[in-house]
This record gives structure tokens, sequence and C-alpha cells, in this order.
């Protein structure tokens, strides 16, 4: 019965809002394309590791391209519109792979996946935005509703690409096609399009160094958060690069406990976000954010303090809490720090130091434990969390002050 009092939290959200969280669910169905991207080439192709790479890199480059077009887009048409589109492509592409398996095409189809969901990305925040009829408290459940729905696709699409790869692969993609052709039909027949929320595009005529100051002067606090979570993100990738190093100097089959600590971060993620934002949807979400800073902190000091399974199940357990603190608020964060008619870019711009902050967070950890010790690498970590919590606060005071929230 308490859980269920704690799934309440997402009740009476507005009707479009449901609909945009379970549009979310079925793209993300297949947005672990980078792994399938790199199986397919090397296992199906039987290409070389570096070729897979080669790719990949491309694939990066064509969804960071991608989210900037979106966000941009967003804010100028109708993100109805364009999710739409994209969810369309998606089909395509998904179904156009399930028909092509063994031949290279497929490649380009993955690549084309990615820039797919670069481009969707700001516009499924966007959405939520639009139909929070300005109201904080919409904002945060729809934006907590909208991370768990993702988190459950998470959890289902890898599981079914894994299972299906050898022999179902063809049946994957074609189920993912047909089921966001049918969510992208219930999507066009039963999301309504508010009047307030249609957009056209608007001529400008300034001088661009005159918009570029007044973006700063009205957004300092959005641009500073969005700068700041670079560190966000260089700690938040060593869940998925760090710690498999880490369990595989620990265990023989590290491989294996990596998977058992992944699926029991998805089953957290899944149990608590409702139960976390219940309790805390009356809080500062810029403050939970801060707060969620002190868990990473936590779970990587216990990686340092401690080894094995203990270190392994405090590291999750506490991470996951942290995870579910920033994650569900830091969209949100960014759209109330900015101007209406910036949040769809803001939150493209957020995407976009994500993935420069995945990108320093592999490359400058991988070098430092090289250098020195996987201990100084998490002690390292560890200290990163402290600073992004102290920033996070020093925003939190900043925007208590302006009185954004």
């Amino acid at each position: 019965m308490k859980l269920k009092k704690y799934f309440l939290v997402y009740h009476g959200l507005p009707k479009n809002v449901y609909f945009v969280c379970l549009n979310r669910l079925f793209s993300s169905l297949i947005i672990f394309v980078y792994p399938l991207l790199t199986n397919y080439i090397t296992l199906k192709l039987g290409a070389t590791d570096a070729e897979a790479g080669g790719f990949v890199s491309i694939a990066l480059l064509v969804n960071l391209f991608s989210i900037f077009i979106g966000g941009f887009l967003g804010d100028k048409y109708s993100a109805k519109n364009l999710l739409l589109f994209g969810q369309f492509a998606l089909s395509i592409c998904s179904i156009a792979c399930s028909l092509f398996i063994g031949k290279s095409i497929v490649v380009a189809f993955l690549i084309i996946l990615s820039g797919i969901f670069g481009f969707t990305n700001p516009l499924y925040n966007v959405l939520i935005l639009d139909n929070s009829k300005d109201d904080l408290n919409i904002k945060k459940r729809g934006f907590s509703l909208l991370y768990f729905f993702l988190n459950l696709g998470v959890a289902i699409g890898p599981l079914l690409s894994g299972m299906w790869f050898e022999k179902l692969l063809p049946l994957y993609f074609l189920s993912v096609g047909i089921s966001n052709l049918v969510m992208a039909v219930l999507f066009l027949a039963f999301y309504k399009q508010n009047r307030s929320t249609t957009k056209t595009p608007k001529k400008h005529e300034e001088k661009l160094s005159k918009i570029f100051v007044e973006t700063f002067k009205n957004n300092h606090l959005a641009i500073k958060t969005i700068l700041f979570s670079i560190l966000n993100y260089f700690i938040y990738i060593q869940i998925s690069y760090g710690i498999p190093i880490q369990l595989n100097d620990w265990f023989h089959d590290g491989p294996k406990i990596y998977g058992l600590l992944m699926l029991i971060n998805a089953i957290l993620v899944l149990t608590l976000t409702p139960i976390i934002s219940g309790i805390t949807h009356n809080l500062n979400p810029i403050f939970l954010m801060s707060i969620g800073s002190l868990f990473y902190m936590l779970s990587f000091l216990s990686v340092l303090l401690f080894s094995g399974f203990v270190a392994s199940i405090l590291f999750i357990s506490i991470c996951t809490i942290g995870e579910i603190l920033i994650q569900t608020n830091i969209s949100l964060v960014v759209s109330i720090l900015s101007e209406k008619s910036m949040e769809g870019r803001m939150n493209s711009y957020l995407l976009i130091i994500s993935s420069f902050g995945n990108i320093l967070g592999t490359s400058m950890f991988g070098f430092l434990i090289t250098q020195t010790s996987l201990s100084i690498g998490w002690l390292a970590i560890t200290i990163l969390s402290v600073i992004y919590a102290g920033l996070m606060y020093q925003i939190y005071l900043a925007s208590k002050r302006k009185k954004h929230i």
C-alpha cells in the first residue's frame, strides 16, 4: 500500500504528459545504439574493434549535431510535430534494419538512429515544459515520470537485443519499429496541442553580439549550471567506465558482477524514483542536486575505503539515490533558470555538455589511473563530487536571491 501511495505522486498530471512519457518508453527501447552498433560491426560483419570504434565516433558526432538542431528547432516550431517526425523516422530506420540484417547498410541506419535520438532528446523536455502550465510541481513530477519511463525502456530494450542478437535480431528491430509506429499514431491522435504553446518562427534582426550579451544576461544561472554539469557527467560516466575496471580488479568474473550491479541499479531506479519524488516534491530541485552529489561522494568513498562484494553493494545502493536526485532534476533546473523562449536550446546545450563530460570522464580518469592507481582515481572522483555539490549549492543560493523558485 505504501508503494502504491508513492506512485500516486504521478496522479493528476496533464494527459499530454502521460503521452509524452509513454512515447519516451517506446523510443528508448533502442536507445543503447552504440553497444548495438559495436556488436553488429564486430560480430555480424566481422570487422575489427578499431573499425567499430571509428563508426561509433561518427555516430557520436551525428548525435551531438542533432542535439543542437533539435533544441534549436524545438524553441521555434511545434515540438509535437518535430517529435512525430523523429519517431516516424525511428520506425522506418528500425524496420529497414530488420530487412537488411547482415548487410553493411544497417550500419548507416544505426548511425541515423543515433542522430534521431539526439534530435528528439531535447524535444521531450520541451513538451514536458509546454504542458506544465508554469507549475513547478507539475514540472518536477513530469520530469520524474519521464526519467522513470526512460529507465523502463532502457531496462527492456538491451535485455531483448542481448537475448535476440544471435538468431532473432530482425525480430528485435521489427518489434521496435512497429511499436514506435503504433505509438506515433496514438500520439498524433490523442496529444492535444495547446494553443498557448504553438510556436512560430521569429525574425532575428539584432546583431549577433547583442543577442549573445542578452542571452547570457538573462540566462546566466542556467549557463553556469550547464557548465558546472560537466563535473556531474564526468562523475556519472564512472558507473559505466571506472566501476567495471574496479570490478575486474576485485573479481575473476567482473563482467558478471557488473551485470548484476546494473540489474540492481535498474530495479532500484524503477522502485525508488516514485518514492524519492513523493518524499522530496516540496523541496527545491537545485538543493536536491547538491544533496545528490553528496550521495555520489559517499558511494565513491565506499569504493575507496572498502573492497569486494560489500563495496559493490554499498556503491550501487548509495550511488543510485544520488543518480535519481540529480538526473530527475537537472533538466528541470536548467529550464527553471532559463528564459521561456530559451528552454529547449538550453536543454540541448546541457545534452552537448553531457557528451563532453563523458569523453573527459573516460579519457582523463583512464590517464589518471594508468599513471597512478585506482585508489587515487576514486579519491579524485570523491573530491570532484564535493566540489560539484558546493557549486550547485551556490547556484541554489543565487536562485533564491533572484527568486527563480
